[in-house]
């Protein structure tokens, strides 16, 4: 429990899936002693998945593999149907596949937490009270690590933070520009009065 709970406070994104991974061969156990083969297959699918998507070389970068382990996914998610609730965790990870091949990690957390509640509904359809718990405390760390790593700013609110900082910048630059213009005028203005005692 603690590995998927935990894993999204991590920074980096090859962490994320490491520890992610591992938590889902633990699952791999779990579903098995329940007797849900649609999790357990899933789950296996998500191991070699995270250890994949771990990989830094060309060829484990490729987005062929999303197409690969989404049609995995869906193959024995058709194999092991049981009945309608059953297709739900083979929505969640389809997902979660996709989602877990962001770069960006708060693109990567978002689009993982979009793949929570199918997993959520089945895991208390099934009496997995484990899963329940582990899906509902997974969903408040993820919401906890957006808000940690500011997954929720915009850059339109950054840039109307801005444009409020920039007038007040502009404000200290005007009284100098209308003290130049100022002396500037009063310089000249002198001229302009000696100009008519001149043609006197």
């Amino acid at each position: 429990m603690s590995l998927t709970i935990l894993c999204y406070q991590l920074k980096k994104r090859n962490h994320i899936l490491m520890m992610q991974y591992s938590g889902n061969a633990l699952w791999c156990v779990h579903y098995f002693l329940l007797g849900t083969y649609t999790a357990l297959a899933l789950n296996f699918i998500a191991v070699f998945r995270g250890i994949v998507y771990s990989i830094d070389k060309k060829w484990a970068r490729s987005n062929i593999w999303v197409v690969v382990f989404c049609s995995f996914t869906i193959a024995f998610g058709i194999i092991t149907y049981e009945n309608w609730y059953s297709l739900l965790p083979t929505l969640g990870t389809t997902i979660a596949t996709v989602a877990l091949r962001f770069k960006n990690e708060n693109n990567l957390r978002k689009g993982y937490l979009a793949a929570q509640p199918p997993w959520l509904a089945y895991n208390i359809l099934v009496g997995s009270i484990p899963g329940a718990l582990t899906t509902s405390f997974t969903i408040v760390s993820v919401f906890v690590s957006l808000i940690r790593y500011k997954g929720f700013s915009r850059r339109p609110s950054t840039a109307l933070s801005e444009e409020k900082e920039s007038p007040a910048n502009d404000t200290d630059i005007i009284p100098d520009s209308n003290d130049d213009t100022d002396g500037q005028a009063q310089s000249f203005s002198p001229d302009k009065a000696e100009k008519p005692q001149d043609r006197l």
